[in-house]
């Protein structure tokens, strides 16, 4: 199965990188071959070498060419999962960047106690800077008690024929889940709820940039967006265009399999966190 198109387009900028080095060294060929192995959609390598040909067009046999292809760097792994996609230095600049390749943009899937915690700190964050009212932070409070009684003390992993139920429940409940999306926008309406602004401002900021679970100077932490026509740093701007076009949503994603031997597939309560289609 191929991989999805986000993925591709990180593959295929390295492989672009990789392959504009002048004489390169032996481990550089295979990390090239082995970049190139995962890209499957010529669109996406169309994409990857317009925008390494309009970062960069000095001679490929100045040195500062050769150093500037070798300066790309693929993040990945880890938990939590750095929000920096590719970095690369250009002119002493490192830009660290999120690519995303598509109209509709997926910013997580993680799981709800990595989201308790990190909503927490932004709580805490815009209280502190007296962002938020009191009535909103008491709803706040109450949304991420609501999260953590029903959701993370309950078992994080199971198969499907017993989570699926207990997500249709949870979003059954009414109240507590229309208040995430009110909160943070629903798939049926992402518009921002006026009242939470400054809460579901740090959100998107956070799925973006991961600057509170990195700090701000940390590789892991994105700080410019690689889309498929231009390269931009993460501004108030961006961060704002994006206030009525993100939704969250309760979703089951996929885990292994059941150590007991059924063979059927393990599941996880995640909340997801995109983009609406422009």
């Amino acid at each position: 199965m191929a991989a999805n198109k986000g993925l591709q387009y990180e593959n295929a900028v390295m492989a672009e990188a990789l392959a504009r080095i002048w004489e390169p060294t032996l481990d550089e060929e295979r990390m090239l071959s082995s970049y190139r192995s995962k890209v499957e959609d010529s669109d996406v390598e169309n994409t990857a070498r317009r925008f390494m040909d309009r970062i960069w067009n000095l001679d490929p046999t100045q040195s500062t060419s050769k150093q500037f292809y070798r300066s790309f760097k693929k993040l990945g792994g880890g938990r939590p999962e750095p929000k920096t996609d590719v970095l690369f230095i250009k002119n002493g600049q490192k830009y660290r960047c999120s690519l995303k390749y598509g109209g509709k943009w997926q910013f997580s899937s993680a799981g709800i106690q990595g989201n308790i915690t990190l909503m927490n700190r932004i709580l805490q964050k815009i209280s502190v800077a007296g962002s938020v009212g009191g009535v909103e932070t008491i709803r706040i409070a109450e949304l991420l008690e609501w999260l953590q009684d029903e959701i993370a003390l309950q078992p994080t992993k199971q198969v499907k024929s017993s989570i699926s139920p207990r997500l249709t429940a949870l979003k059954q409940q009414g109240g507590t889940n229309e208040q995430l999306e009110r909160i943070l926008g629903g798939k049926k309406n992402a518009q921002l709820d006026p009242m939470y602004a400054a809460f579901k401002r740090e959100f998107i900021r956070e799925n973006l940039t991961g600057g509170i679970a990195f700090g701000t100077n940390n590789d892991a932490c994105a700080n410019y967006v690689l889309d498929m026509e231009n390269l931009y740093p993460i501004t108030d701007a961006v961060i704002n265009s994006l206030l009525d076009k993100v939704f969250v949503e309760l979703r089951l994603k996929g885990r292994g399999f059941d150590p007991g031997g059924s063979g059927e597939r393990l599941n996880e309560i995640v909340l997801r966190v995109e983009q609406t289609s422009e």
